[in-house]
């Protein structure tokens, strides 16, 4: 801030003229004309204790309080520029006392001339003092208010003094915050807190009490221990690590169990014994001795830690699975099979494999890579379904399973079968699906009871002439495999029911078709420029005939010969017309015209009343 500095050099030439007038000058003004000529605080202070009652002396104080205000006023102006508010403090208070000092004594001058020299220089002075301090008391004042109310432990906030509390309070409300059991938060933690207070759960997005949450976690069939929910095989891990047993549906120690039960020692471990019982569940942990089970056939058992010992199954009974579990000496009246569908068995367990009753087993989709040679232990297994697991090859104990009627080898990497699968007499059902065979393995030939033969998706080209060997085949499916032509040898297939060769590239059937008697469903849909031979209309016993988006643009004559033909699918081929002659398929009632090119109906087909055209 700018202070204003005074100059009175032509006031000293005014005085010394002055003198000269009057002629004389006493020590007094002498005095006075060194302090004035060294215009200090300290040199005035000076002449006022050596004349304290000088003739200058009302002079001297001011000049003397204007110089202390200039110097009191830097030295807190100092103070405040290294933001040392407090000590700038009592220099803002002496400024004050000295400029209410300089207003007070500067309008009580006498009309002497040495006071009247001077008037326009004092007024000068208190001008600039005055418009200087007007601001400064204010400022000062509001310094002092600030330091006083931060000494009281407010803070300035929005304009105005408050505690540390209330601006708190403030600043939590503005975040959308309340105030909760002397605790901020949000609304929602309060409405989360308060809902907890009434005892309930939140569960899917909806407050529940802990009555329904218990319902529901005990319908998944979890169980609450040691304030979580737990799966029940887990509780029943945590009950076997404490030494406890399972009876009758309760967990007791062996002292207790013994008491009311026979237990029974088994693989470090206690289980409870049941004798001679009729049941329709099955409980973990149990030894069953001459027991009788009646189980739903829809239902499939996972088991562990169970002895099945004299047993009698009377339904079908499926596992899913069983773990640490023997069968020793049971009886299944029906169907025995284990389901491993898509579960993370990399390998078949011992007790698997002494199953001699086992008669189904799926290892379809699991990390399975190979069958061990103990498979053939497995003497009572009829279905084995090997699906989309690893294996490349079989091994050759396989054909010791003397009771399989299904083999499913599907999207599997084999490429060729063992030589000793001809063993396997009752096989019935093979599925190759999708596996990378390019030729039909001469072995499957010498199947003679095989009635199902699946080669989906597969790289075979052609079939070899002994297909005409397997004499008892119902079902042959080509379906978008290779095959650019069946051999003549088809026709020996007096039991084939079904040919499904649709996706392929055949171009043409035998006329050794005609020797199909038993062939009723002929697929052909989706095969680029097929031919059908005239013998077509000796397939006395055809029902369906699907040709769907086949390019075939000509059905023969002998297709009306066809008398039992009951579905005859067309859609999406290049028919334009159809022969006279269906008229004559009196057991038809499905014709399939949808997206065709024919227009125009032959008037025979008129003969057919209960004829439906979908077109």
């Amino acid at each position: 801030m700018y202070i204003p500095k005074k100059n009175y050099k032509n006031h000293f030439f005014i005085v010394i003229l002055f003198l000269l007038i009057i002629g004389c000058e006493n020590k007094d003004l002498k005095k006075f004309k060194e302090a004035e000529a060294k215009n200090t605080s300290v040199a005035y202070k000076s002449y006022l204790d050596e004349y304290p009652n000088g003739e200058f002396k009302q002079k001297a104080q001011i000049e003397m309080e204007y110089l202390v205000l200039v110097e009191n006023l830097s030295q807190a102006l100092d103070y405040e520029e290294k933001k040392e508010h407090s000590s700038s403090l009592p220099f803002y208070k002496k400024v004050l006392d000295g400029y209410s000092f300089l207003q007070k004594n500067s309008l009580d001058y006498d009309q002497r001339l040495n006071y009247l020299l001077y008037e326009d220089a004092l007024k000068k002075h208190f001008n600039v003092i005055n418009d200087m301090l007007v601001n400064f008391e204010n400022s000062i004042k509001e310094k002092i208010e600030v330091l006083s109310k931060r000494s009281q432990g407010f803070i300035l906030h929005q304009g105005k003094w408050v505690t540390k509390e209330e601006k708190f309070r403030s600043d939590q409300l503005a975040k959308g915050l309340v105030l909760h059991n002397n605790q901020w938060m949000t609304k929602d933690e309060k409405f989360k807190q308060t809902q907890i207070a009434k005892g309930l759960i939140h569960y899917e997005e909806k407050w529940i009490s802990v009555k329904d949450f218990e319902k529901i976690q005990k319908g998944k069939g979890f169980v609450k221990y040691k304030e979580k929910w737990i799966t029940q095989k887990e509780f029943d891990q945590a009950q076997i690590a404490k030494g406890l047993v399972k009876c009758k549906g309760r967990w007791i120690t062996v002292e207790q169990a013994q008491k009311t039960n026979v237990l029974v020692k088994y693989k470090d471990g206690w289980i409870v014994q049941k004798k001679s019982k009729s049941l329709e569940i099955i409980e973990n942990d149990t030894f069953y001795d001459g027991c009788t089970f009646s189980l739903k056939e829809d239902e499939k058992y996972k088991i562990t830690r169970c002895v099945f010992k004299n047993c009698s199954f009377q339904t079908d009974v499926t596992f899913r699975q069983i773990e640490n579990c023997r069968f020793v000496n049971c009886n299944f009246s029906n169907k025995f099979c284990l389901d491993l569908y898509n579960t993370k068995i990399t390998e078949l367990p011992k007790e698997i494999l002494q199953l001699s009753n086992l008669t189904c087993l799926d290892l379809t989709f699991t990390k399975i890579t190979e069958l061990p040679k103990e498979i053939e232990q497995l003497s009572s297994l009829t279905k084995l379904k090997l699906g989309a697991t690893k294996i490349t090859e079989l091994p050759k104990e396989i054909a010791q399973l003397s009771s399989l009627t299904h083999l499913d080898l599907g999207s599997t990497q084999i490429t060729e079968l063992p030589k000793e699968i001809v063993q396997l007499s009752s096989l019935t059902h093979l599925d190759l699906t999708d596996t990378p065979i390019t030729e039909l393995p001469k072995e499957i030939l010498q199947l003679s009871s095989l009635t199902k033969l699946i080669l989906h998706n597969t790289k075979i080209t052609m079939l070899p002439e002994e297909i005409g060997q397997l004499s008892s085949l119902k079902t042959l499916s080509l379906r978008y495999s290779s095959i650019i032509e069946l051999p003549k040898e088809i026709g020996q297939l007096s039991s084939l029911e079904t040919l499904d060769v649709s996706y392929t590239n055949i171009i043409a059937l035998p006329k050794e078709i005609g020797k199909l008697s038993s062939l009723t469903f002929l697929d052909l849909s989706h095969v680029d420029n097929i031919i059908l031979p005239a013998e077509i209309g000796q397939l006395s016993s055809l029902t369906h005939l699907d040709m769907y988006h086949a390019k075939i643009t000509k059905l023969p004559k002998e297709i009306g010969l066809l008398s039992s033909l009951t579905e005859l699918g067309l859609a999406g081929t290049e028919i334009t017309e159809l022969p006279k002659e269906i008229g004559q398929l009196s057991s038809l009632k499905t014709l399939n015209l949808y997206n065709s090119n024919i227009t125009e109906l032959p008037k025979e087909i008129e003969q057919l009343p209960n004829l439906e055209i979908i077109r």
